[in-house]
């Protein structure tokens, strides 16, 4: 896998914090760990079984780790990385 240490540590600490519920890595970071892709992900998708309202999930994660966005009833979205230098403008 193509991580390096803040990319591990962050999906160490989302797994240990979400362990109540328990959650499952999806998306991008999934597909890297099965060796299907070699990149960095821009964020972190998370999903879980658990019948717990995903906006108690999001809110437990928010408070262990930062920023997220619900996405569904069973996953969830947050940002691995900030945005880029200019992220969102043109540059010439």
């Amino acid at each position: 896998m193509n991580l390096g240490d803040l990319h591990r540590r962050l999906l160490s600490d989302v797994l240990a914090i979400g362990t109540p519920y328990p959650l499952v890595i999806t998306g991008g970071y999934a597909v890297q760990a099965h060796g299907l892709v070699d990149r960095l992900s821009q964020d972190l998708d998370v999903a879980t079984e658990n019948p717990a309202p995903m906006a108690e999930i999001t809110r437990s994660l928010v408070a262990g780790a930062g920023r997220a966005r619900l996405a569904g009833q069973r996953g969830g979205r947050g940002p691995a990385l900030p945005p880029p230098r200019g992220h969102g403008s043109r540059q010439r």
